[in-house]
């Protein structure tokens, strides 16, 4: 019983690591968006290949 308590507990912390790289994730690509609206941003601090 203790195998499958650990590997529950493994697994959930497999997806809640996924979700919060998912929200990471679109938060970056909103906060990109907005400056890329923003007429006064200076773009040439981005990141080109990242």
């Amino acid at each position: 019983m203790a195998k499958i308590d650990a590997d529950h507990e493994k697994h959930e912390l497999l997806e809640h690591a996924k979700v919060s790289t998912a929200i990471t994730m679109y938060k970056i690509k909103l906060q990109m968006a907005q400056e890329a609206e923003d007429p006064n941003f200076y773009r040439t601090t981005w990141d080109q290949e990242g």
